[in-house]
């Protein structure tokens, strides 16, 4: 007696001799594990796909009497568009607004003046607005080079007074341009360059470290690079030497200077007592 055919539910191919529970191909069965099936009627789905440009997915579950995950697994992604999710694709005048007011006033404020939505999702999903940043100058560029790893990024901030932008901007300016931090451009932390300099090398103190969330009244002590040539012990590798050898040229030909130290100290001292006034 031969066989009754039989075939998987999902993509039709004949599935014929299998166990007589089966009901799907391999295939198919190995897709639905990472994909349950939802179990929405073929009424909801019709539903569910007349709303989707009016209401939020949550909204649309919610008046199915459904799950979220139950109304995703039952809609086809390739046949419905997932609009539903933006709640701020019907609403183009609150966009509009947001949008001219994030060109004018930026992020903080923008959302200061519209608590009730995400202004990035806004901003970023329609950028219906200028660019709100200007590019950085080459002659900004050499200075923010002078105080890195030096003076603090607030200290700098109000330095370039850049329009429109907050403290952040000078770190992305080193992630984004440079490629690194700004941490050892100007020289070696104390507490690694101590072991290969004479101690009458004074390092450069200053009130704030590395990292943007560092404490700021906490002092970190900065050996300089034209200082680390000057003292260096005899003993010292001679790769090491070389690398020291190189950046300190670099310093000089920053300062344009044959001993910036005087220069670097001053600059210091000038644009952190900036920071402070304000």
């Amino acid at each position: 007696m031969s066989e009754k055919s039989k075939k998987c539910l999902r993509c039709k191919v004949d599935i014929t001799g299998t166990h007589a529970n089966t009901k799907r191909c391999k295939p198919c069965i190995a897709i639905l594990r990472k994909r349950p099936l939802g179990t929405l009627t073929k009424k909801q789905i019709v539903i569910a796909t007349s709303l989707a440009d009016k209401m939020k997915f949550a909204d649309v579950a919610k008046h199915l009497g459904v799950s979220k995950a139950n109304l995703k697994r039952s809609l086809d992604s390739s046949k419905v568009k997932f609009t539903f999710h933006n709640k701020h694709k019907n609403n183009p005048s609150l966009v509009s607004k947001v949008c001219a007011y994030y060109e004018k006033h930026g992020k903080r404020e923008t959302q200061k003046k519209f608590p009730e939505v995400r202004v990035r999702s806004i901003v970023e999903r329609y950028p219906f607005y200028k660019p709100r940043q200007s590019r950085w100058a080459s002659k900004e560029i050499i200075e923010a080079v002078k105080m890195a790893g030096l003076v603090s990024y607030k200290a700098q901030w109000l330095y370039f007074k850049r329009p429109l932008a907050f403290e952040g901007s000078i770190c992305s300016l080193w992630m984004k341009k440079f490629g690194f931090g700004q941490g050892k451009v100007n020289g070696l932390r104390f507490y690694r360059g101590r072991h290969f300099v004479k101690p009458r090398c004074k390092p450069v103190t200053i009130k704030f470290g590395e990292l943007r969330n560092q404490r700021q009244d906490k002092e970190a002590r900065i050996y300089l690079w034209v200082d680390l040539e000057k003292h260096l012990l005899p003993n010292v590798n001679e790769d090491f030497k070389i690398a020291i050898q190189t950046m300190a040229r670099f310093q000089k030909w920053l300062w344009k200077s044959e001993n910036p130290r005087t220069k670097i100290l001053n600059m210091i001292k000038q644009r952190e007592i900036l920071k402070n006034e304000r």
